[in-house]
């Protein structure tokens, strides 16, 4: 006779828990900073069970956003990047130019007067390189440590408004490692991202004219195969997976 009613509180208190459940999950919702529940945002993953995360257009309004009080620093830091890379495609060019003057010219006291003079260029170059590399190195990695500290107490503050039934699903372990390690990965991210980005194509396109300008037709086999180069690897693991 008594099994009717238990039956009845256990459906009735298993339903106030879903409802109570749910409640708890559009609140936590509402309060993640990117719009999405913190168990999708903090541990999203492919779907091939991957660890990763769609970037879409807030996610990626979120992720340069932390740029906005170190836009001087990061214009200066771009600035020092192209110097370095310049000098990295100026000095090739001296060495060049004297070398020419060496098989040139017949007069000892022009050709001294020419050595000193770009060897002083050289070494200005050299100079500015190293300063340039300074500041890069310098104020690139303080500028990812203050956007790290942003972001880390920006992430600790949600963390704080999360419900305990967040952390009875979640692993401790792997939330420690979104707020240390993964912080770590994008402060080094935000600061070596964009003046390797510039050195690169600096480098690459500079190169590339100087070549052409030495010695045209193997510039143009060079271009030609840079695309084969690029994609040749995953042309082979596409062919030849790997185990």
């Amino acid at each position: 006779m008594s099994a009717k009613p238990l039956s009845a509180k256990k459906q009735t208190d298993h339903q106030s828990k879903t409802n109570s459940s749910s409640t708890n999950s559009r609140t936590l919702a509402r309060s993640s900073p990117s719009g999405l529940s913190p168990s999708s945002s903090l541990s999203a993953s492919t779907p091939d069970g991957s660890a990763g995360v769609k970037l879409d257009r807030n996610r990626a309004k979120k992720f340069f956003s932390y740029y906005k009080d170190h836009l001087w620093v990061l214009a200066a830091d771009l600035g020092c990047a192209i110097l370095v890379a310049g000098t990295a495609l100026a000095l090739p060019l001296c060495a060049n130019f004297i070398l020419r003057r060496l098989t040139e010219t017949e007069s000892e006291s022009i050709l001294m007067t020419d050595i000193y003079v770009l060897g002083g260029l050289m070494l200005l170059l050299i100079g500015l390189q190293t300063l340039a590399s300074l500041f890069v190195d310098y104020r690139g990695h303080v500028m990812g440590a203050h956007m790290e500290t942003s972001m880390r107490q920006e992430l600790f503050e949600h963390y704080q408004k999360l419900s305990f039934s967040f952390y009875d699903r979640e692993r401790v372990g792997q939330l420690m490692s979104r707020i240390s390690n993964d912080l770590l990965a994008l402060s080094e991210l935000y600061h070596h991202g964009p003046e390797d980005i510039a050195i690169s194509l600096l480098k690459f396109f500079g190169a590339s004219a100087i070549l052409w300008y030495l010695e045209p037709s193997i510039t143009f086999v060079i271009l030609v195969s840079v695309p084969f180069a690029v994609f040749m690897p995953y042309i082979l693991i596409a062919v030849w997976p790997l185990p």
